[in-house]
């Protein structure tokens, strides 16, 4: 007789399969334009895992974004009132008014303005005893008219 015939062969075993996941893609912009945001990034399976494969990682993902601070434009009071004028007659002046920077512009923000203005005091016209009196003092013997 003859030996007995060895088994067969045990069929092959199916080999590993590993996940495949698309790359990353935006799902939506950024929730904050500047100062931190956070956007959801997506992928999909493209295989799905078998015998034993590696298994597939998340499909989805929150990241920061637009984390630069934002400007801050600049800020300014209200203007004061104008100082008065000075009394003197005959001689020209000039008067002015000032405000405040309130908040000073940072990260590129809008830079501020004037915070003085100036304008001309109207001029105080000098009587006639006024101008005798002061080319007396003057020790001019001359009557100005």
């Amino acid at each position: 007789p003859s030996p007995p015939s060895p088994p067969p062969p045990p069929p092959p075993s199916p080999s590993k399969v590993n996940c495949v996941m698309s790359a990353w893609k935006s799902a939506g912009s950024c929730s904050h334009s500047c100062g931190g945001g956070s956007q959801t990034w997506t992928r999909t399976v493209t295989t799905q895992p078998a015998h034993g494969g590696t298994a597939c990682g998340a499909a989805s993902e929150t990241r920061d974004c637009n984390t630069s601070p934002c400007p801050v434009d600049c800020r300014l009071s209200e203007w004061k009132e104008w100082d008065k004028c000075p009394a003197t007659c005959g001689v020209p002046a000039k008067t002015k008014r000032i405000r405040t920077v309130t908040t000073k512009p940072a990260h590129a923000g809008k830079a501020c303005g004037d915070t003085e203005e100036k304008k001309d005091c109207p001029l105080v016209q000098c009587s006639l005893s006024f101008r005798c009196r002061s080319i007396f003092w003057l020790g001019v013997p001359a009557l100005v008219y």
